[in-house]
């Protein structure tokens, strides 16, 4: 998709089974404001795919940058644990590269690390945004467990967001938590 683009709407459909990856959503070529990039699990159940982090999780990066518009994630739990290393400098499932339209994740489970003691911080959150505008954020239907927060929004002046029917355990700090940000 990156080197040729797509035509209109695309549906990427994952096989059950666990994937690591750095997934990185950029603009893609082709894709109007009409068209949306859907990633969803093949039988329709978050438990049957699972998207590892790559790498060790020293880098600051998470499992998926989100980077464009038009972006759906359905069905698929994120998880920022490494199948490689127990070292953990940071624990991100989904963070924004670039301001966004029309964002919604679905049914997902987004899966951070549960510590034994208290760990503080941005280094350790399963969705966090910090500073990018975000138009029509829908978070629905997940649970989102385990990292310092399981939400983070910093700085961030976003519109139309819904986060509702959604599940929050074992947080450390707040399961969601805004600073110098406002939403509507």
């Amino acid at each position: 998709m990156s080197l040729c683009g797509v035509n209109g709407s695309c549906t990427i459909i994952l096989d059950s089974g666990m994937y690591v990856e750095y997934v990185e959503l950029n603009p893609i070529r082709g894709m109007t404001a009409n068209d949306t990039l859907t990633i969803t699990s093949a039988s329709g159940n978050r438990e049957d795919v699972y998207i590892y982090i790559a790498g060790d999780a020293s880098q600051n990066r998470a499992t998926i940058t989100i980077g464009t518009n038009n972006i759906v994630l359905k069905d698929i739990t994120i998880t920022s644990q490494s199948l490689i290393s127990t070292a953990y400098t940071y624990d991100k499932c989904i963070t924004f590269s670039s301001n966004c339209n029309n964002i919604e994740i679905d049914n997902c489970y987004l899966r951070g690390l549960n510590f034994s003691s208290s760990v503080t911080g941005t280094n350790h959150v399963a969705l966090i945004n910090q500073g990018m505008t975000i138009d029509n954020l829908r978070i629905h239907d997940c649970e989102i467990s385990g990292s310092s927060y399981a939400m983070y929004f910093q700085g961030a002046n976003s519109t139309n967001v819904a986060i509702d029917n959604n599940i929050f355990n074992n947080a450390d700090v707040a399961a969601i938590y805004c600073e110098s940000t406002s939403f509507s």
